[in-house]
């Protein structure tokens, strides 16, 4: 048997020890809820991120397909314009042809 003392006195002591125990358990736990919400936080940052990142890539992606249009339209548009303008000068080149034929069979007719 225990002296009523010595366990008065120990039984203080656990009960220091205890409460001392469950302020770190206290401490633990209010430290890994601030740890779960500063990951909350920082995952919404993230997909803030992210998200303006893809909008970003998104608008590059509209303009670099734009030009490639535009780009499109100019080369269709100047193909257009130098077969416009081959055509033209075939043309002219068969007047030429035909002036010259016409003016060749009128010496050769004088």
């Amino acid at each position: 048997m225990i002296d009523p003392e010595l366990r008065a006195y120990l039984d203080q002591r656990f009960e220091g020890m205890d409460r001392r125990f469950d302020d770190v358990d206290r401490r633990f736990e209010e430290a890994r809820r601030e740890e779960e919400e500063w990951h909350a936080l920082t995952r919404r940052e993230f997909n803030i991120l992210a998200e303006n990142f893809r909008g970003e890539v998104q608008q590059v992606a509209d303009g670099h397909r734009g030009l490639v249009q535009r780009t499109d339209t100019l080369e269709e548009r100047h193909d257009r314009k130098i077969d416009t303008a081959a055509a033209e000068a075939r043309g002219a080149m068969a007047l030429i042809v035909r002036i010259l034929r016409e003016e060749i069979a009128q010496r050769g007719a004088r």
